[in-house]
C-alpha cells in the first residue's frame, strides 16, 4: 500500500501535517511515538467525503477521500495543556497581544498555541486574546474564564 507522511516546520518545530495512504478502511489505529514518548494512540473511523480524489489530482492516491483529526494523549509534550508562553499583553512587544489558539498548537506544535501577534492577526485565525483585566481587551469584550482556560498551563483568562 502506498503511504505518504507530510510534515511541516513552523518556528523550527516539526509537526505532522498529513498521513495519506492508498486504502479506505472503516477504522484504523494510529500510534505515533517520538523519543520513547507516545503522542498518539487511538482508533479512528474516517468519515468519507461524497467526492473522490481524481487521478488527475494525485496519480498515487486517487479514490475515496477522508480527513480525521486524532486527539493526542493529554499531558504529553505535544498535547494539552499547552505551556502558556504569554498570559496577557505584558508578555508581548508593544503593539502586540497574546493570542491563544489551541488549534494551532495541535497543528504546528505546542509553542504555536500561545504567541504574540497583532490583534487583527489573532482574530483572523480565530484566536482569543489573553488578558488579566477588562482593560486588556477591546472595548466590546470582557476578560473572563473560558473553555480555553483548561487548554493551557497555567490557566489563562481571555477576552470574550
Amino acid at each position: 500500500m502506498a503511504r505518504e507522511l507530510r510534515t511541516q516546520v513552523r518556528d523550527g518545530e516539526v509537526s505532522i501535517a498529513a498521513l495519506t495512504f492508498a486504502a479506505a478502511p472503516e477504522r484504523f489505529t494510529l500510534r505515533v511515538t517520538r523519543n520513547d514518548e507516545r503522542i498518539y494512540d487511538t482508533q479512528l473511523s474516517p468519515k468519507y467525503a461524497p467526492y473522490a480524489t481524481l487521478r488527475a489530482e494525485n496519480k498515487h492516491f486517487c479514490g475515496d477521500r477522508a480527513r480525521v483529526v486524532p486527539d493526542c494523549l493529554r499531558n504529553t509534550s505535544e498535547c494539552q495543556p499547552f505551556p502558556a508562553r504569554c498570559t496577557g499583553p505584558e508578555g508581548c512587544p508593544k503593539g502586540q497581544a497574546c493570542c491563544l489558539t489551541p488549534e494551532w498548537g495541535r497543528d504546528f506544535g505546542p509553542r504555536a498555541a500561545s504567541e504574540c501577534s497583532t490583534r487583527s492577526s489573532c482574530f483572523a485565525h480565530f484566536g482569543q486574546l489573553a488578558c488579566h483585566t477588562d482593560g486588556d481587551c477591546p472595548s466590546d469584550l470582557h476578560c473572563s474564564p473560558s473553555a480555553l482556560a483548561e487548554a493551557f498551563s497555567p490557566a489563562v483568562l481571555s477576552c470574550r
